[in-house]
Parts: structure tokens; C-alpha cells; sequence
């Protein structure tokens, strides 16, 4: 479970981020190393709450672990 990122209000239309968006972008970069796959899901949080200049708050706690299983 992924407490507060999904609940980040940001993009177009100034709306929550959501668990379907989320896996997606999870999916998108699974196949990067465990730094990069942390540089861009900083990058994409930082993308939707800053769209095309805007700055919308952080309206809670965001916690995100990772983990890799060899």
C-alpha cells in the first residue's frame, strides 16, 4: 500500500494522482535500477504537482519503500 502519493492533487486538471496512474508509472520504470526508478518517481511527483507551472500543495505524508528480491 502507498500512503499520501496517490492523494497528491496536480496535472491538467488539478486532480488526485490515483492508484491506476501510479501502477502505471511503477510499471513504467520496474526495468530501472533501484536509483534511477527513485529519481523518476521524484521526477513524476514533482511533474504532476508542479503541472505547466502550477504548485499544488502537498496535502499529506508520502511514504514509498522499495525493495529488491534476488
Amino acid at each position: 500500500m502507498v500512503d499520501g502519493l496517490e492523494d497528491q492533487f496536480g496535472g491538467e486538471y488539478g486532480k488526485k494522482l490515483l492508484a491506476k496512474r501510479f501502477k502505471k508509472i511503477l510499471a513504467e520504470t520496474a526495468v530501472l535500477s533501484m536509483k534511477d526508478q527513485r529519481e523518476q518517481l521524484e521526477k513524476e511527483l514533482n511533474d504532476w504537482i508542479n503541472y505547466n507551472g502550477g504548485k499544488y500543495p502537498q496535502i499529506d505524508d508520502i511514504t514509498l519503500i522499495g525493495l529488491k528480491i534476488q
